[in-house]
């Protein structure tokens, strides 16, 4: 089996799995989107009344960023980063062959179920003008092939050394520390309009056409009155 996936793990973005999921089928994708949710808020989810029992799947993960860390991500100021691990879960989610996961902040504009081809770990490193953005690739859109007790082993490089070095820390940073050797295989590369970020749409130096807008940063459009 194979779906697209997001995590949702915040009240404040149960607006955003609806725009994903709606765009999605805009593109008229022969898969489906799955909705990880903690079963603190499946009920939540639910009473919406936006989405299916089908489209939700709850998830249990009981890893908690250590307060050192967390301290980290509050001092400048990306706290929303101290939530974004729980999407490593996914890795090890064997019942299902492939996922191709997107963040619950992305709006699809075109089909993509192309990226089912292509093989684990194939993501975006976005070819910026302006180098804002030096996390390599980025974990917005992923592929990602699950095998059993994969996120345990992403998850222990949160007591890497190394990583304390860093201003702030999110998933992003175990993955990259992880996948070091990533983009060897030059298929894993995906091309930028795979995984656009909103606000810095105009400084893209390659950038041909859109299929996934990515709404990185605090200002969400479900957020704007």
């Amino acid at each position: 089996m194979q779906c697209y996936a997001t995590i949702v793990t915040t009240e404040t973005y149960f607006a955003g799995v609806k725009l994903l999921r709606d765009s999605l089928k805009r593109t008229l994708t022969s898969y489906a989107l799955k909705i990880f949710v903690p079963e603190r808020l499946y009920n939540k989810l639910i009473s919406t009344g936006d989405f299916t029992i089908q489209e939700i799947e709850k998830y249990n993960f009981d890893f908690k960023l250590n307060s050192y860390l967390v301290k980290l991500n509050d001092r400048s100021e990306n706290s929303q980063w101290n939530y974004t691990f729980d999407k490593l879960v996914l890795f090890s989610k064997t019942e299902y062959e492939k996922i191709v996961y997107l963040d619950c902040d992305i709006e699809v504009k075109k089909n993509i179920d192309d990226l089912f081809n292509r093989p684990h770990m194939s993501a975006v490193k976005p070819s910026l003008g302006n180098p804002d953005y030096t996390r390599g690739f980025n974990s917005g859109v992923m592929v990602i092939v699950p095998k059993e007790g994969l996120d345990v082993k992403i998850l222990e490089l949160v007591n890497d050394p190394r990583l304390h070095d860093l201003s702030s820390i999110s998933d992003n940073d175990l993955l990259q520390a992880f996948y070091h050797d990533w983009g060897k295989n030059p298929n894993q590369v995906l091309p930028d309009e795979y995984n656009v970020f909103y606000p810095y749409v105009n400084e893209y130096v390659n950038l041909k056409e859109i299929k996934i807008m990515h709404y990185i940063g605090k200002s969400k459009p479900w957020l704007i009155k």
